[in-house]
């Protein structure tokens, strides 16, 4: 659990530079969200699911 920042980055050789920058908190609740994306990145998916702990 804690606090978290995702990066996502799109470099071309003879193009653009584009970073997506999101925080996020992560913590025992499971969730899916959608980033909203730039230029080079249509958009970003995150899910987030806790594993299981096994006896």
């Amino acid at each position: 659990p804690g606090e978290y920042t995702l990066l996502v980055e799109a470099a071309r050789e003879h193009g653009t530079y584009q970073l997506i920058r999101e925080k996020l908190t992560l913590g025992t609740t499971p969730f899916r969200t959608e980033i909203v994306g730039n230029v080079e990145i249509k958009s970003v998916v995150v899910s987030f699911t806790c594993l299981k702990k096994t006896p």
